[in-house]
C-alpha cells in the first residue's frame, strides 16, 4: 500500500475554520478536493489523520474508538483557539466523530 500523501494537513486561513475528518481506514486525502474548496472560499481547513489510518491495516486493531475522538478533540479544540467561528464535517464515521463533537462541545 501508499500511503505517501496521506499525513494531516491544514489549508487556507481564513478568520473562519472547518475541521473535516476522515472516515474509517480512509485518510486525510481523501478530504483534499473539499478542503482545497473550502479554502478557496475563504476558510482555514483542518484535515487531522486518525490513528491506526494510512499505516498497515493490523495497526487498527491496536487502536480504540476513544483515540479517535480524542484526536478529534484535540484538532477541533485547536481550529477553535485559531478560529473561533468554526464548524466541522466528516466523511462517514468522520461524521460520526463531528456529531460527537457538537452534542458534547
Amino acid at each position: 500500500m501508499n500511503f505517501e500523501g496521506c499525513r494531516a494537513y491544514e489549508i487556507g486561513n481564513g478568520e473562519k475554520g472547518i475541521l473535516l475528518l476522515h472516515g474509517f481506514t480512509g485518510t486525510p486525502k481523501d478530504m483534499r478536493y473539499i478542503a482545497e474548496h473550502l479554502a478557496e472560499k475563504g476558510f482555514a481547513v483542518s484535515v487531522p489523520l486518525l490513528p491506526g489510518h494510512a499505516s498497515d491495516p493490523e495497526d487498527l486493531k491496536k487502536i480504540g474508538w476513544e483515540e479517535w475522538i480524542k484526536t478529534a478533540e484535540v484538532s477541533w479544540e485547536s481550529l477553535v483557539k485559531k478560529c473561533p467561528q468554526s464548524g466541522i464535517a466528516g466523511l462517514s464515521m468522520g461524521a460520526l466523530l463531528a456529531l460527537h463533537i457538537a452534542a458534547h462541545w
